[in-house]
């Protein structure tokens, strides 16, 4: 995302006040099982409270891409960045590895369990330790530790040979029963009713760990062999996502969806349904191309491929255009060394500034000593740990360090200025257009925007860029 401009008329928490009005969702529906009313509170009147964690997930509830504002962080949040990155890399790592396993393939995996199990009770001490609780994060990161040992319990169960490396004496029955005990437990704690009940009840409002919950869980039932239950969940999993989608809102929540159709389409299948699994899987894949996420339209024409094998009355220029079509994807995924089955990617450390670094550059460029840029704010002892990442520092007083130092003191500057969420989300779209070579679709989403954004310097510098990008490339 393009550097922002200092002056900004709006903040995090006139984004969530606008967000709940335009769309209609109770500030009980956004906060539920991860805020108080009091805390929730304190966010939207912008009296100090949360983090990056904490609003992303709140965006993610309101369907709102996080990627539409670029936010302070301290150095303890950027490491807990980091460690998340890292066990995301494993988990979508271990998806990639077939059930038909090579011998070289079945050790890897074992090594990347064991170094998964570690690393998910490490960052479970690790958020313990920084200021989430206070800041509000507290069950968020709880949720994405259990939803990580999750997916480690999942591939545990591909292989049972694994299941000893989460209880010794453990069988795979047992451990089946103990993977569904562990989702349904984690979910209750959020929204204490289970899975199945709360998604009769036409709820869509979640951020993409819950997403990610629903899905295991349903994978966790047919381990169990709830088959009826697991179909309803994944059925409800794909049409509110399609839906979403398709009325352009979080194109980020589309990543549990391939999975997801996949995994309903085989069921189908499985049935006797074939139509319908062909429907579902073409459904997504137009979604995906519209996307252009290459390994997810692998992921589907491979399924659709092992449909065909496995079926004999498919046309045989369905089959042509089928196996023409994998094999475009097959070496689009192979050169690009895309991971089809990851449902993650990191956007977000190119959305944030980590404010101990921010502080201790901007202070090197004066040519101030510690004691200079703090007097009269802090002690020097405090700043010195504080600049360099061993002690932590309220925002109030970062603040005032950011202001003396001549830094944006503005914690949270968006693409453009506006509090509106569905304008945020279209000028991302915008820039992610653009990105993709997709000029028309910028250029209509463009000038729909133009009428909803008001004079300022941050808006002046987003249209600027923007007319610039398209009358180079048109």
């Amino acid at each position: 995302m393009e550097e922002i401009l200092l002056s900004l008329n709006y903040t995090i928490g006139d984004l969530f006040l606008q967000g709940l009005d335009d769309y209609g969702i109770s500030s009980q529906t956004i906060r539920e099982g991860v805020l108080t009313a009091k805390k929730f509170s304190k966010i939207e009147h912008d009296e100090g409270l949360g983090d990056r964690m904490i609003w992303d997930f709140l965006l993610e509830r309101m369907s709102v891409s996080p990627l539409i504002y670029k936010c302070y962080i301290t150095k303890d949040e950027e490491t807990l960045l980091q460690k998340r990155k890292v066990l995301r890399s494993i988990t979508d790592e271990l998806r990639s590895i077939p059930l038909n396993a090579t011998q070289q393939q079945l050790e890897k995996q074992k090594e990347l369990l064991k170094k998964g199990k570690l690393l998910v009770f490490d960052y479970s001490n690790a958020w313990q330790n920084t200021d989430a609780v206070i800041q509000g994060s507290g069950r968020i990161h709880d949720l994405f530790v259990q939803v990580i040992y999750g997916w480690l319990l999942k591939t545990a169960l591909t292989q049972k040979s694994n299941t000893v490396l989460f209880y010794t004496e453990c069988t795979s029955s047992t451990l089946e029963i103990m993977y569904l005990a562990h989702l349904r437990k984690t979910w209750k704690t959020l929204h204490s009713v289970s899975i199945e009940e709360w998604c009769k009840n036409g709820h869509y409002f979640l951020a993409e760990l819950e997403l990610e919950l629903i899905y295991l869980t349903s994978d966790a039932l047919l381990y169990n062999q709830q088959t009826s239950d697991a179909k309803e969940i994944l059925e409800w999993l794909c049409r509110p996502f399609l839906f979403a989608c398709m009325q352009k809102r979080n194109k980020e929540s589309i990543r549990i969806l391939p999975l997801a159709a996949v995994k309903l389409a085989k069921l189908e299948f499985i049935e006797g349904n074939i139509k319908q699994a062909w429907t579902i899987l073409e459904q997504t894949k137009r979604l995906m191309k519209r996307e252009q996420n290459n390994g997810a339209i692998w992921l589907i024409l491979n399924c659709q491929k092992h449909f065909i094998s496995a079926s004999r009355n498919t046309q045989f220029s369905v089959q042509e255009k089928i196996l023409n079509e994998y094999k475009k994807y097959d070496l689009i995924v192979s050169s690009l060394a895309i991971n089809p089955y990851a449902i993650w990617e990191s956007s977000t450390d190119n959305h944030i500034w980590i404010s101990n670094d921010v502080i201790r550059n901007a202070r090197l460029q004066k040519g101030l000593t510690q004691h200079q840029a703090c007097e009269g704010i802090i002690e020097p002892e405090t700043y010195s740990r504080f600049e360099s990442g061993k002690s932590r520092l309220r925002w109030e007083k970062q603040k005032l360090l950011l202001e003396r130092l001549g830094q944006s003191s503005a914690r949270v500057q968006f693409i453009v200025d506006s509090p509106h969420p569905k304008v945020l989300v279209t000028a991302k779209n915008i820039l992610t257009d653009i990105q993709l070579g997709r000029l028309n679709m910028a250029n209509e989403k463009y000038i729909e925007l133009s009428c909803w954004l008001t004079e300022s310097s941050v808006n002046d510098k987003f249209n600027q860029l923007v007319t610039g990008q398209l009358d180079s490339m048109f």
